[in-house]
C-alpha cells in the first residue's frame, strides 16, 4: 500500500499530463534544476553586502575564511560514523579512516581546492535524490518534498 502511495505514476506539467517514465524523468530534472540552480547574475549584487550590518566578528570571519588544515580534515573524517552512508563505490568512512595514511595528502588537496574554487567536483558532490509526496495523489513536482541522501564520496 505504501509503495502505491509513493509511486509517481503521472506528472502534470503546464497543461499536459505525462505518464511515461522518460517524460517524468525529464520534467523532474528540469523542475529541480531551475529550483536549485545558482542565479548567474548573483555576483552583480555583491556591493549590497557592504550596506548590510555584519552579525559576526572580524575574528570569526577570519576563522571561517582560513585555509582548511590537515588536522581539521582528519578530525572531520574520524568523527564520522564508521559504517553509515557509504559512497557510490561502496566504501564507508571506516575504509577512509583505515586508509588515512595513504589518502591524507590527496584528500587534503581536494578539500583545499574546493575551498579555493568554491566548487566541489566529481562524484564528491553527488547525492541520491528522492521525492516524498506531501499529499495523497501528488501529481506535480511542487507537491513533493525532495530529500538528498548524501554519502562519504
Amino acid at each position: 500500500m505504501r509503495k502505491c502511495f509513493n509511486i509517481i505514476s503521472e506528472i502534470k506539467e503546464e497543461n499536459d499530463i505525462y505518464k511515461d517514465f522518460e517524460h517524468i524523468k525529464k520534467y523532474a530534472f528540469l523542475h529541480f534544476q531551475s529550483l536549485y540552480s545558482e542565479d548567474k547574475d548573483q555576483n552583480q549584487n555583491l556591493d549590497l553586502l557592504d550596506v548590510v550590518p555584519s552579525v559576526i566578528s572580524q575574528q570569526t570571519k577570519e576563522n571561517l575564511e582560513a585555509k582548511i588544515t590537515k588536522e581539521e580534515v582528519e578530525k572531520a573524517l574520524f568523527d564520522m560514523d564508521l559504517d553509515k552512508a557509504p559512497g557510490l563505490d561502496g566504501f564507508s568512512a571506516r575504509f577512509l579512516q583505515v586508509c588515512w595514511p595513504i589518502i591524507e595528502k590527496d584528500l587534503l588537496r581536494m578539500v583545499q581546492k574546493s575551498q579555493n574554487t568554491q566548487k566541489i567536483g566529481g562524484s564528491t558532490n553527488f547525492a541520491f535524490f528522492t521525492l516524498n509526496p506531501k499529499e495523497k495523489g501528488a501529481n506535480t513536482f511542487s507537491k513533493f518534498r525532495p530529500i538528498s541522501l548524501c554519502n562519504t564520496g
